[in-house]
């Protein structure tokens, strides 16, 4: 942290990133706006620190206090062309809502955007949504809304819209995204610190006392290329199966593969109406002797749903999960057909509970952040 309070470390070398983000999720994208430069994504909270460390920092993260920060240069990599469409996490806990108070008005349009609390204050057990109730907890409490804990709430919000929400204000705030395909990108001197740059991976990592050299990957009308970037530090912030901790040799500790899942994200109006009107809440589990799986309702009222199913490898394999064996599973938990069933995507994912051993190394010029430093189960909303 005292490295980047330095202004000499951070100005010395107008070559040299003081701030290379690899992973542009809410944690990447996050931390941009706390890093003078910073840009897009689910890394967001990585360098939260940092405000702490300049003094002209009033609290807030706005346009007036924000240009405080351009001392600071911050470029994010993401490997992936695009932003995930998928729902993935979508529970957001008192701590993270906190934070998000301090960007200009994130946390007040996530209150507003997301479903109202009586729409998802509930975990319901069922043999299936349209028969046997087996019980349901309220997990909101009176104390959860008086702010006796915390001055904000917890929130319902899907990550891949919480995305959005950063990246419309990092454009605002002067941020760019870039692709591989634009020319001003193939050199290191037109990184301004303020870009996230699409389709770009980073495949090798080497420090000395002075820097750390990544070396970065992108395509071009069909040709690879691989160009060097160097900056003071680095921040692996690319998910659970993070190249920058594999690349400096991290290692995790915990337990692994605890259970397979397939990520099922579906659209449906008449689920959606039914469940508003019948039986309204966030989680269901649901058993019976043809299918087993936990719906998760992201937005009711937009008929927008994620099933998670369990499998289990050897005697099942993912290409047993067809999209009409995903539709007839649906069905089967639901209770009977959907007239509107739209199938968006069907991602595989497995549950770990594993903690890296440590989340800085290399003269700590290397930090891991979010899913990158910890695989935890989504439980609670603490990944």
């Amino acid at each position: 942290m005292r490295a980047l309070s330095d202004s000499k470390i951070l100005n010395s070398n107008n070559s040299v990133l003081p701030i290379l983000i690899v992973g542009a999720g809410p944690v990447g994208s996050f931390s941009l706006f706390f890093s003078p430069n910073l840009v897009c994504s689910l890394t967001i909270m990585c360098l939260f620190f940092f405000l702490f460390h300049c003094k002209s920092y009033k609290g807030e993260v706005n346009r007036e206090n924000f240009e405080l920060l351009q001392g600071v240069k911050c470029t994010v990599l993401e490997k992936n062309k695009g932003f995930s469409k998928h729902p993935q996490a979508h529970f957001i806990n008192n701590r993270t809502m906190e934070v998000f108070r301090k960007l200009d008005g994130i946390a007040e349009e996530i209150q507003r955007s997301q479903p109202p609390v009586d729409l998802w204050r509930k975990f319901i057990y069922c043999t299936s949504l349209t028969s046997l109730m087996l019980g349901s907890v309220d997990h909101m409490h009176p104390q959860d809304f008086e702010k006796f804990v915390s001055p904000i709430s917890v929130a319902h919000f899907s990550q891949c819209k919480l995305t959005g929400l950063l990246v419309k204000l990092l454009n605002n705030l002067g941020f760019r995204i870039c692709t591989s395909e634009d020319p001003e990108n193939l050199n290191h001197e037109s990184l301004r610190g303020r870009e996230i740059l699409m389709g770009h991976a980073c495949v090798s990592i080497d420090t000395t006392d002075q820097c750390v050299t990544a070396a970065v990957s992108s395509s071009k009308e069909g040709k690879s290329m691989t160009r060097k970037i160097q900056s003071k530090i680095l921040v692996g912030a690319d998910g659970t199966r993070s190249t920058v901790r594999k690349l400096v040799g991290i290692d995790l500790k915990g337990e692994k593969d605890l259970q397979k899942l397939l990520s099922v994200h579906f659209l449906s109006n008449d689920l959606g109406r039914y469940l508003l009107n019948e039986r309204p809440g966030m989680l269901f589990f649901i058993f019976n002797t043809e299918a087993i799986g936990v719906l998760v309702a992201h937005d009711l009222k937009q008929g927008e749903f994620v099933l998670q199913i369990p499998f289990y490898p050897p005697q099942q394999k993912l290409e047993d999960f067809s999209p009409e064996i995903c539709k007839k599973l649906i069905f089967k938990l639901v209770g009977r057909e959907l007239s509107d069933i739209d199938l968006i995507d069907v991602k595989p994912w497995v549950m770990h509970a594993e903690v890296a051993e440590r989340f800085v190394c290399d003269n700590n010029q290397i930090i891991l952040c979010r899913d990158a430093a910890h695989r935890f189960p989504p439980a609670g909303g603490f990944g």
